[in-house]
């Protein structure tokens, strides 16, 4: 048993010394700056639509506040979804998806809605389609 002790006890001190300086080695000094990382920031909704949208940006962020409040789950009473409220019988069979739930869902993402909206101003030529707009609602927003 003695025997056993010694033998752990010379493994120990000459084992860890060597552990920990390679810990150190790999860990660097302590003068080390870490490395320069830039994180990229998520682009908000507004920021989107306007990067979308162009020089039609700043109308398409106040109509969207106006239909949706900007709110990537909005649902209307007239079967419109997400933050563009894009009307769902209007143009479903344009929507990735192979049922109604897989498209919602799809419409429900942000950037696909964004993007989809984009899609329906620039067939239609102006934000004719949105309620909102015809009746003059977004103004409230500009």
């Amino acid at each position: 048993m003695r025997i056993a002790l010694v033998l752990i006890a010379i493994v120990i001190a000459i084992f860890i010394p060597r552990a920990v300086g390679n810990v150190k080695e790999m860990a660097g000094s302590e003068n080390d700056k870490p490395p320069n990382i830039t994180l990229r920031k998520e682009l908000t909704a507004e920021q989107k639509i306007k990067n979308t949208f162009g020089d039609e940006g700043r109308v398409a962020v106040a109509l969207f506040k106006s239909e949706s409040g900007l709110n990537p789950t909005q649902v209307s009473n007239t079967d419109d979804y997400g933050i563009g409220q894009i009307n769902y019988p209007t143009w479903c069979e344009h929507i990735p998806g192979k049922t109604k739930g897989e498209k919602i869902m799809w419409l429900f993402n942000e950037d696909n809605n964004i993007k989809f909206a984009k899609t329906v101003y620039d067939r239609s030529g102006s934000f004719n389609p949105w309620t909102n707009f015809r009746n003059g609602e977004y103004k409230k927003y500009l």
